[in-house]
């Protein structure tokens, strides 16, 4: 079931976005995060009227998905930056593929033109993941971010929402 998150979210979120940044070179934070920085994140998407969506299995929060506009100049209104993170046990499982649809569903009702994806190079699967799902790969920032004693890049990927989108069903990960 995916669904709006609520305060009380919070600290399942909070476990899986830290299980990134301890884990992995997917979040290009050093330190966990505190519930009160998620209480505040959530706040301030609360009022800046964007949504935080979470994905429940069997009465859990296996998983999350927010988005906001790319960067805070006013000419990139209408683009906006995507993460998706899932606990480790429930990567493939389709899940990921109903989150970014909504996630683009209701980009799209709020007048957003493009999302963007910025995605740590080592993470193979969120990259071709976002290539079945319809994205274009658009370029690699090289070195752009030092985690674990080693340099990181990031690949981006781009989708353009407006108009119809279909996402085929082969977008699933086994």
């Amino acid at each position: 079931m995916i669904r709006h998150a609520v305060i009380e979210d919070l600290p399942a979120i909070k476990d899986i976005w830290n299980y990134y940044i301890l884990n992995t070179t997917y979040n290009y934070d050093y330190e966990p995060k505190s519930l009160e920085f998620l209480e505040e994140w959530f706040h301030k998407k609360a009022t800046l009227n964007l949504p935080v969506f979470v994905v429940e299995e069997e009465g859990r929060l296996v998983g999350y998905g927010a988005y906001s506009q790319f960067r805070e100049r006013n000419a990139y209104a209408h683009s906006a930056e995507h993460g998706l993170y899932f606990h480790p046990d429930f990567h493939g499982k389709g899940l990921g593929r109903e989150l970014l649809n909504t996630l683009l569903a209701d980009g799209k009702e709020r007048g957003f033109h493009t999302f963007i994806a910025v995605i740590d190079s080592s993470n193979e699967g969120s990259v071709i993941f976002h290539e079945k799902m319809g994205f274009e790969k658009i370029g690699q920032i090289k070195e752009v971010g030092r985690k674990n004693g080693q340099w990181l890049n990031l690949v981006l990927l781009q989708k353009i929402i407006t108009g119809s989108f279909i996402i085929p069903n082969e977008a699933i990960i086994h």
